[in-house]
């Protein structure tokens, strides 16, 4: 248990916001991560799975699971589970050394060290969502919306888990238990709050 508060009062202080610790064994829902198959379910307290409804030109479209994108393969530094600690919408994006990197070997583009939101070079899309883990891991791992919709359903990520900007909007509204549409549409980062939310790499 102190290495889980040292994890806590670590992040609290890399974020710059103290965040209480949650209890291990009370949350509204749980997202499970599944690196195999590709896919994140959400849960709800009772363990039933939640659906999610989309609106189409063909009417409303039911969303069991959401295919995500992740890396080639799964990260040894991966946790294995944590909570939600934070939600940003439109939030802004500071690509790693490594990133920067990989981003001119791999498409010739040179990134700056700040990305602002809305602009068609910020990876993460319309929105970011920061795990705090049970236990310390190697790097920052998110799941976070995406600029590049095409890459759905593929292992070519950096370490973090990939969702349509769409159906993340639609399971944070859902997390948050209101409509988000004017905080997506803004082009502006703000934080919402989610009900208590665990999370789980599988």
């Amino acid at each position: 248990m102190s290495h889980l508060l040292k994890a806590y009062f670590t992040a609290s202080l890399f974020f710059g916001v103290a965040f209480a610790a949650p209890n291990l064994e009370n949350y509204d829902y749980k997202i499970v991560v599944n690196y195999q198959d590709l896919l994140l379910q959400v849960y709800d307290q009772q363990g039933n799975p939640v659906t999610l409804s989309e609106q189409s030109d063909h009417g409303p479209v039911k969303l069991d699971v959401l295919p995500i994108t992740g890396p080639p393969r799964k990260a040894s530094y991966w946790g294995k589970g944590g909570y939600i600690s934070k939600v940003v919408v439109n939030p802004y994006w500071q690509p790693t050394p490594g990133t920067i990197r990989a981003y001119e070997r791999r498409y010739n583009l040179k990134l700056p060290e700040n990305i602002a939101p809305g602009d068609s070079r910020n990876a993460m899309g319309k929105f970011k969502i920061y795990i705090q883990f049970d236990e310390p891991v190697g790097m920052p791992i998110r799941i976070h919306g995406t600029n590049h919709p095409e890459q759905i359903s593929m292992r070519i990520s950096r370490g973090c888990i990939r969702t349509l900007n769409e159906q993340g909007k639609l399971m944070l509204e859902r997390l948050a238990g209101r409509p988000l549409d004017e905080e997506f549409a803004s082009n502006q980062t703000v934080e919402i709050e989610v009900a208590p939310t665990r999370v789980v790499f599988e």
